[in-house]
């Protein structure tokens, strides 16, 4: 199959897929761009459709083998994995991609990926150091902390359901495919989700500046807690502070914050990482 047109219903759903978290959450699926989040997608077994450019083809021949079904990476993951999927190969033109892509210079590879149980309810969290992110609105934010926590071992992370959409195009290429391989819990209630957690024996934190906080440097943890980390712009709201234990990081200087990927990256290094 070759698409030449951007007026193509395949590609004008594909479309709709990058720019519209509902579509994305009806549908089951999401749009990733690239070699490296396309490998992901293919190596997590989450490829349904793959969309690629003769030029893409001709300069990666070990990623896209063409005999029917089969898709081989090598680039990514530095030794041959090649697996029969039920992923669709679509051959697509040079403007078709130009149109569908992010950047002004594309490599010509694009994805369509299951994401079906890939955002599990929070009653299934039974131990372990879970990161919880209450209101972070930012897709490269959101990225940038999902990678992190990935780095420093997080067991799962857990979202207040107003935080961005992990399944975006934004989050997908800051995080590098995280969103596909991280335990991912989404709270419809954060506070009461927190408490309940609190209840089955988790310590909770929260970043937070507050009269008694605790420096991280000298916290000490227990082997199951959730670390919460707030808005970007106004840190964790009032109900989810009445039940967690503060915690700060302790500055030098003028400066009275951190913006929430440092700070997050800062705090999963201290709890975390070590």
């Amino acid at each position: 199959m070759k698409i030449t047109s951007t007026k193509n219903d395949t590609i004008k759903f594909a479309l709709s897929l990058k720019n519209d978290a509902k579509i994305r959450i009806q549908n089951g699926l999401c749009f990733a761009e690239g070699l490296r989040l396309c490998a992901e997608a293919v190596a997590s077994n989450r490829a349904k459709t793959l969309f690629f450019t003769p030029a893409f083809a001709e300069k990666h021949p070990e990623f896209i083998l063409f005999e029917e079904h089969t898709v081989c990476n090598k680039t990514v993951f530095e030794q041959t994995v090649c697996e029969q999927t039920v992923c669709e190969r679509v051959e697509i033109s040079g403007n078709v991609a130009q149109t569908i892509s992010d950047v002004q210079n594309p490599q010509g590879v694009f994805c369509l990926c299951d994401t079906n149980g890939l955002k599990r309810p929070v009653n299934q969290i039974s131990g372990g150091k879970i990161l919880a992110l209450e209101h972070i609105s930012d897709p490269g934010n959101l990225g940038t902390i999902l990678r992190t926590a990935e780095a420093f071992g997080a067991d799962g992370i857990l979202l207040s359901a107003d935080c961005a959409d992990v399944f975006s195009p934004k989050v997908l290429r800051a995080g590098m495919g995280c969103s596909f391989r991280l335990p991912i819990y989404e709270s419809a209630d954060f506070p009461l989700d927190l408490k309940t957690l609190r209840e089955k024996s988790f310590a909770v934190y929260g970043a937070m500046l507050s009269d008694g906080a605790v420096s991280v440097t000298e916290l000490k943890t227990p082997a199951d807690f959730v670390l919460i980390v707030g808005n970007e712009a106004n840190g964790i709201t009032s109900e989810t502070a009445q039940v967690v234990t503060p915690v700060i990081i302790p500055m030098k200087g003028r400066a009275e914050s951190l913006n929430a990927a440092s700070a997050a990256s800062i705090l999963l290094w201290e709890l975390f990482g070590k």
